[in-house]
């Protein structure tokens, strides 16, 4: 069609150029008959044209409205398919929800399936039912639990209701209380002759309840603790608080003043801070300001509670004359209890206990427990805020004679410790710490028997130094023959002296915990010059013997086999082979002294002059080539024969 009307459009032009040649040439008039053709022509493709034109508009018509169904046949295609999308994405995101479902009462423990129900719950079931299974079960336990949950809301709230009226009868007693109060003490001052005559301090126990209540909560844990354990009469222990009501006052009014202070504004610190910097140019820009306050800060965190409490253990059921008193203090800034102890003996024992003797005998607890190291998180954030270090706030409290921290006293008084962990790399399980009950009566009696031990080596250096030598022997097994030689010194040492006189020291025997004495035996020109470490366990340890006998030049372990067999002979002595408890000291004296005088006498007669002579019996003096001494000895009736 497009074809057709553009061969009309061309031929009518052609007839237009023709018929505008033709009026140009000459001949017109004779050319009329063929214009007239020509218009007539014309006018046949003007109508041929016009129909083809409105063909065309037709079909353009009909194709647009094609065209436009087609469209809306796609576009409600289009929204269609949306509405599925929509729909897939919905039961999409509802199939999510339904897997991350959880219901409430997955939470609750409800009551159990294999559990008959009460009549209550009977009550409730309908009558004539399957048995349940699946999602009916689950909803008829959920139906059980709600029930129960409201029979014990009923109960609750009827205990409430008993707990307001058991609450308004105390009230009721208290007021009764403090009416009747100022009677008592009127009563109480009347009769006060007779509670003197009939040796019944009420006033005291009353005090020491009023102490006790303003006890903070970890001495309190250990006051009671103790007190239950002297009720009981587990131990040979009696517990006391010391201190004034009035200082526990004072102390909390100061901690509320300190707490108003530091509730106060940002404004005020700044003001604060620019009159202590005006106060350093004043004072020519000097630090002692600043040294004052530092010093006042440690004073106060440094300052231990007011109340104390000292529990005093004896000597076993005998009389309390010998005893240890151990004081607890409490320092509430730094969170931790310090404990030290307060010796008391008998005036026989005092003129020979030294200080050495008398020192704490608490750090000998635990091996890895001496209290040289704060144990309580926390404690060393403080310290750093007023520059001092764990060694020095240690040192400090020993000056102050407040004790040290030790690790098991934080668990007594149920304070927590941090745990001490060698290599941080590797897992370590925290065992679980033993309960009070147990804990506590431990504690009494490792500290009563530490005390026991220790009065029994105070008896026996008492005896040593009174050159008493036979005193505890009586039940011993020793040579009838008494020795030749003599004790003329038994001496104290402190650990430098000690290693200054040793020419060799074993480290891993010695240390600085331990007690040095010294003992000198004399037989004419010989000298025999004794070394004594006696280690904090005694007498589960037996003390340790260094010897060195000065006799034609110096003799010791190092340089002579003989002294070395002596050592071996003396310190191979234990408490288990002896039957005196105080016998151990004694009689290793007694065997160093026998072994000095069997020394001289079997190396006397090598030397000239002859100044030792034999005076013992002896099996052998040497066995074939080994220089041992005939140190042991066999009992043969009256005679002792000693033997190698």
């Amino acid at each position: 069609m497009a074809d057709s009307l553009h061969k009309n459009f061309e031929t009518l032009r052609s007839i237009f150029d023709e018929v505008l040649r033709m009026k140009n040439s000459t001949g017109e008039r004779d050319r009329s008959e063929e214009f007239t053709e020509k218009r007539k022509y014309a006018s046949l493709l003007f109508v041929l044209i016009k129909k083809v034109n409105r063909m065309v508009k037709y079909s353009l018509r009909s194709g647009r409205e094609d065209l436009h169904r087609e469209k809306v046949r796609v576009d409600s295609n289009r929204l269609h398919l949306q509405n599925l999308l929509y729909e897939v994405n919905h039961l999409k995101r509802e199939i999510r929800y339904c897997h991350k479902f959880k219901s409430q009462d997955e939470d609750i423990e409800l009551v159990p399936e294999n559990e008959e129900p009460t009549e209550n719950d009977k009550e409730l079931m309908p009558t004539n039912v399957s048995p349940l299974s699946g999602h009916a079960k689950h909803l008829a336990r959920l139906e059980r639990e709600l029930n129960l949950r409201k029979q014990l809301a009923a109960q609750c709230k009827e205990l409430l209701n008993t707990k307001q009226q058991v609450f308004r009868d105390i009230v009721l007693k208290t007021e009764k209380l403090t009416s009747f109060a100022p009677s008592l003490r009127t009563l109480m001052k009347a009769t006060r002759p007779l509670q003197e005559a009939l040796q019944v301090p009420m006033d005291r126990e009353w005090k020491l309840q009023q102490l006790v209540q303003l006890l903070p909560r970890p001495l309190y844990l250990a006051y009671m603790n103790i007190h239950a354990i002297e009720l009981a009469k587990e131990c040979d222990v009696c517990v006391v608080v010391l201190g004034c009501e009035d200082d526990v006052r004072q102390l909390e009014l100061a901690a509320q003043t300190e707490t108003i202070k530091s509730g106060a504004s940002s404004d005020t610190d700044e003001i604060d801070v620019s009159s202590v910097a005006k106060k350093r140019k004043t004072h020519g820009g000097n630090s002692e300001l600043l040294v004052d306050l530092m010093q006042e800060q440690r004073k106060r965190i440094l300052q231990p509670h007011p109340l104390e409490v000292r529990f005093t253990i004896g000597n076993g059921a005998k009389s309390m004359d010998e005893s240890i008193a151990v004081k607890l203090r409490y320092f509430k800034r730094l969170g931790f209890i310090t404990a030290a102890t307060v010796v008391s003996l008998s005036d026989a024992d005092q003129s020979f206990a030294d200080a050495t003797l008398t020192q704490d005998v608490l750090k000998y607890l635990n091996d890895d427990d001496m209290g040289e190291t704060i144990p309580v998180p926390g404690a060393e954030y403080e310290l750093k805020n007023i520059n001092m270090t764990t060694k020095e706030c240690v040192e400090y409290l020993n000056s102050k004679d407040y004790g040290r921290p030790y690790r098991w006293l934080q668990t007594m008084c149920c304070i927590e410790v941090f745990n001490e962990i060698s290599d941080a790399s590797e897992s370590v399980v925290v065992p679980e710490p033993p309960k009070l009950q147990k804990l506590i009566p431990d504690l009494i009696k490792s500290i009563q028997h530490l005390w026991t031990s220790r009065l029994n080596l105070i008896k026996q250096i008492r005896a040593l130094v009174q050159k008493q030598i036979d005193l505890y022997l009586k039940e011993e097994r020793l040579p009838t023959t008494r020795p030749a030689c003599s004790l003329v010194q038994w001496t104290a040492l402190t650990y430098e002296e000690y290693l200054s006189s040793a020419p060799y020291t074993d480290c891993e025997l010695i240390n600085g915990n331990q007690l040095f004495y010294r003992a000198v035996v004399v037989r004419g020109s010989a000298k025999m010059e004794c070394l004594v470490s006696i280690s904090s366990k005694f007498p589960a340890e037996s003390p340790i013997w260094f010897i060195c006998i000065y006799w034609n030049g110096q003799h010791n372990a190092a340089n002579s086999a003989a002294v070395k067999s002596m050592e071996f002979w003396t310190n191979s002595l234990t408490q288990a082979m002896l039957q005196h408890p105080l016998a151990l000291l004694a009689t290793q004296l007694v065997r160093t002294m026998y072994s000095f005088d069997i020394f001289l006498e079997t190396e006397g007669p090598l030397y000239n002059p002859v100044e030792y002579h034999r005076e013992k019996h002896y099996i052998k003096a040497f066995a074939k080539r080994i220089r041992a001494r005939p140190y042991r000895y066999i009992e043969g009736g009256t005679v002792n024969t000693f033997k190698q």
